[in-house]
């Protein structure tokens, strides 16, 4: 039994599904190496330690930024009641 041709289309879209795939797989690759960049010493972690240790960043990163909000606005309602007196 012989097989059926392919029509012209399928081809064309097989194609366009392979270039849109590999764009993806670059941009992948190029956000993963930024966050690379961001992380303290994630330059030869694998993929999913990278992902992994990003994410305990960011937890760090908003705490230690609530932190700062806590401090300020300690320091500010001090200044505030030291200009009452």
């Amino acid at each position: 039994m012989a097989s059926k041709p392919r029509a012209k289309n399928s081809s064309i879209w097989t194609e366009r599904q392979s270039v849109v795939a590999r764009q993806r797989r670059g941009r992948i690759r190029e956000k993963l190496q930024e966050l690379r960049e961001l992380v303290p010493d994630a330059e030869s972690m694998d993929t999913a330690a990278l992902l992994d240790e990003a994410t305990l960043y960011v937890a760090f990163l908003q705490a230690e930024a609530h932190a700062l909000g806590d401090g300020n606005r300690r320091i500010f309602q001090h200044v505030q009641q030291r200009r009452l007196m």
